[in-house]
C-alpha cells in the first residue's frame, strides 16, 4: 500500500506543477520558470527515491549503474 500512496503523491506533485504552467500563460517567464523547476524536482526526486534506492538495495551499485 505504500508503493501506491507514494505513487499516488509523486503523480499529484507533477500534475500541480505541470498545470500551474497552463494557469500561469499569460504570466512573465520567470514563473514559468518555477512552474517547470517544480515539476522536474518532483520527477527527480520520484525517479531517485522510487527507482535508484530500492534497486542499488537489491543489486547493488554496479548492477544499478
Amino acid at each position: 500500500m505504500d508503493i501506491w500512496l507514494g505513487s499516488l503523491l509523486l503523480v499529484i506533485g507533477t500534475a500541480v506543477g505541470s498545470f500551474m504552467v497552463l494557469f500561469f500563460r499569460g504570466k512573465t517567464p520567470p514563473s514559468l520558470n518555477v512552474s517547470l523547476s517544480f515539476a522536474g524536482g518532483i520527477i527527480l526526486t520520484a525517479s531517485f527515491t522510487s527507482l535508484i534506492l530500492p534497486a542499488v538495495e537489491k543489486g547493488g551499485f554496479f548492477k544499478t549503474a
